[in-house]
C-alpha cells in the first residue's frame, strides 16, 4: 500500500537534504491606477465681440452758402444832355443852342442810302457822321429812319435845348428791314444781329442740301 504524503501542505523532507523552504510568493506589485487627467479645461465660450459700433449718420453738410446776389452795378452814367458854352457857340446866333446828330456807320457797313433826319417833323439834310443844327431854346423832336424799298428803322427822341448848349444824339440803323432803329444820348448798338445770323444759316443750309441732292443724282 503506498504511503500518502503528509497533508500539511509541505513537501516531504528527504534525509540528508536541505530542508526546502516554502517558496515565498512575490507580492504582486500594485501599479497605481493611471493618473486621471483632469477633464480638458473647458475654454470659455468665444468672447462675443460687441456689435459693430454704429457710426453716426453721415454728417449733414449745411446747405450751400448762398452767395449774395451779384452786386448791381450802378446804371450807366447818363451823359449830360446839354453842354453849355458860356462864351456862345461859334456860328450860332446868341440865345440858340446846338443839336448834333451822329448817324453811325457808313455806306459800306450800313446802307448806301443815308438815313433821313427830321427836326420837329421837318426834313433836313443828313449824312453819315455828325449833323449839327442850331435850334432855339425849348423841347425839340429828333427823328430818323432808313429807306430801301420801304421805310424801316424808325426812331425818335425829344431833347431840351438851352441857350448856348449842345446836345449830342446818336442813331444806328438796324441790320434788316423788320425792326426799329436805335437812338439815344450815347453810341448805340445796331439791332437785328440774331435774325441776320439765322438768315445766313438758313441760306447756307439750303445751298448745302441742293449740292448734296445734285451729288446723289450724279
Amino acid at each position: 500500500m503506498t504511503a500518502q504524503p503528509p497533508s500539511d501542505g509541505h513537501s516531504p523532507q528527504v534525509p540528508g537534504s536541505t530542508p526546502a523552504h516554502p517558496q515565498q510568493p512575490y507580492p504582486q506589485q500594485a501599479y497605481p491606477q493611471q493618473q486621471a487627467y483632469p477633464q480638458q479645461q473647458a475654454y470659455p465660450q468665444q468672447q462675443a465681440y460687441p456689435q459693430q459700433q454704429a457710426y453716426p449718420q453721415q454728417q449733414a453738410y449745411p446747405q450751400q452758402q448762398a452767395y449774395p446776389q451779384q452786386q448791381a452795378y450802378p446804371q450807366q452814367q447818363a451823359y449830360p444832355q446839354q453842354q453849355a458854352y458860356p462864351q456862345g457857340l461859334p456860328g450860332v446866333q446868341p440865345g440858340n443852342g446846338l443839336v448834333r446828330v451822329h448817324i453811325q456807320g457808313n455806306a459800306f457797313t450800313s446802307s448806301m442810302i443815308v438815313p433821313s433826319l427830321l427836326l420837329d417833323d421837318r426834313p433836313v439834310g443828313s449824312k453819315y457822321g455828325d449833323n449839327a443844327y442850331q435850334l432855339p431854346p425849348g423841347r425839340h423832336r429828333v427823328e430818323l429812319y432808313a429807306q430801301w424799298m420801304r421805310r424801316y428803322g424808325q426812331a425818335l427822341l425829344d431833347v431840351d435845348i438851352h441857350p448856348g448848349s449842345v446836345v449830342d444824339v446818336y442813331y444806328a440803323a438796324p441790320l434788316h428791314q423788320f425792326t426799329t432803329g436805335s437812338i439815344g444820348l450815347a453810341p448805340q448798338k445796331r439791332k437785328g444781329a440774331a435774325m441776320m445770323v439765322a438768315v445766313v444759316a438758313i441760306i447756307f443750309l439750303v445751298f448745302f442740301l441742293i449740292g448734296l441732292a445734285i451729288v446723289n443724282l450724279a
